[in-house]
């Protein structure tokens, strides 16, 4: 509670619309509830989340939602959709006392400022505060460069008749704390395009990382150019968060996911198959090679956390690298479906994982409505 007391920050709880009580007049703790009603951790989301005690406005539209909820991950979202790099400026980044700063930073595609972002950011422990102030690691890296796995929370978020909005978050963990107010000025931020004469996306110079806090440096994977509608391309990159994605474009829909196979080879190693589906349909099949190479990720796993929660567990944060991707059309008796080979790593664990989803998945052709929930629920980001 040091990192982030209430008394500083009163006016973000239940910024957007408060919990109300359950149809049977119970007011259970969120925190008992968030225990209770989530699924056991999975890889479809990484990073862990607090629970956010309110619903998204429906003003909101489903790929806005997606940029409501991405967790230190939003230049991958943008560029992965434009299939085209996001420049990240600095605009100003200054100390304000010992461990505490100011960041102002904007971010534009195509040449098109399109978000800024302004963060507080609150260091407790000395090796952070040196790594700023002596070695010259940036503000914007810290998580990944100590490899701490965040816990991000959403706290507000508000949109104009113009179609601007904005968000305010946090991302903390083991002595950071990062509290990020972002806006969009642009009336459509999925509709921008490069000006007149501009090369296309496809034409840019790729680069290695895609520059978010799972992956360092510049944005800019390019996928082959026309081969993947944008929304194919956000899920393609998506970096242990598709369960994230697809629960928040289809909110407040619930997202399902199974273990199929899971099974201990001679060797130490575990291989393991699990899909997810919503509304009754399975849009997402996964194959997964897991390694454990330190002894306290095995004693973990044996003291009972699941072997998807592992990395929540350590807070520790993978590095997401992709392989290779690809389209496969119908053909008889078979569906049209995409694929990704990707893998997420960290000292002690790194998974070689397979996945295969529903072509139309993130779009209105796998599901046109999304069913109604009750007043009284909420949802987890």
């Amino acid at each position: 509670q040091g990192l982030f007391p209430q008394s500083l920050y009163p006016a973000m709880t239940n910024a957007v619309e408060p919990v109300k009580p359950a149809e049977d007049g119970s007011m259970e703790p969120p925190e008992k509830k968030h225990k209770k009603d989530c699924p056991t951790p999975t890889f479809g989301d990484v990073m862990p989340s607090k629970l956010s005690p309110f619903r998204i406005p429906s003003t909101f539209s489903r790929r806005e939602r997606l940029v409501l909820t991405a967790n230190g991950n939003l230049q991958r979202l943008i560029s992965s959709y434009y299939n085209s790099p996001v420049t990240v400026t600095v605009e100003y980044n200054r100390a304000t006392g010992k461990g505490r700063y100011e960041r102002l930073v904007t971010l534009t595609v195509f040449g098109i400022k399109f978000a800024q972002a302004d963060s507080t950011v609150t260091l407790e422990r000395e090796d952070c505060i040196e790594a700023v102030e002596k070695k010259g690691i940036g503000i914007g890296q810290l998580f990944r460069h100590f490899e701490v796995l965040p816990t991000f929370q959403l706290l507000e978020a508000s949109k104009a008749a113009t179609g601007a909005f904005d968000r305010t978050y946090t991302l903390t963990g083991r002595g950071i704390c990062c509290v990020i107010h972002e806006s969009f000025p642009v009336a459509d931020l999925f509709a921008l395009k490069p000006p007149p004469g501009a090369a296309g996306g496809s034409n840019e110079q790729p680069t290695k990382h895609l520059g978010d806090i799972m992956s360092p440096n510049q944005t800019g994977l390019l996928l082959p150019d026309g081969d993947f509608e944008p929304m194919q391309r956000v899920l393609l990159t998506a970096n242990g968060n598709v369960h994230r994605l697809v629960s928040s474009f289809y909110y407040p829909a619930e997202v399902n996911v199974n273990v199929i196979f899971s099974h201990k080879n001679e060797d130490g190693s575990y291989d393991r198959q699990t899909c997810m589906s919503i509304f009754g349909e399975q849009f997402m099949t996964a194959r997964s090679a897991i390694h454990l190479m330190r002894d306290d990720y095995i004693d973990a796993l044996a003291s009972g956390v699941p072997l998807g929660g592992l990395y929540q567990h350590m807070g520790v944060l993978p590095t997401f690298i992709l392989h290779s991707v690809g389209k496969v059309p119908a053909s008889k008796g078979g569906k049209s479906y995409i694929w990704r080979v990707y893998t997420l790593r960290t000292e002690g664990m790194s998974c070689e994982i397979h996945e295969k989803f529903s072509d139309s998945i993130l779009t209105e052709k796998f599901r046109s409505e999304s069913p109604e929930r009750s007043p009284a629920e909420h949802v987890h980001f």
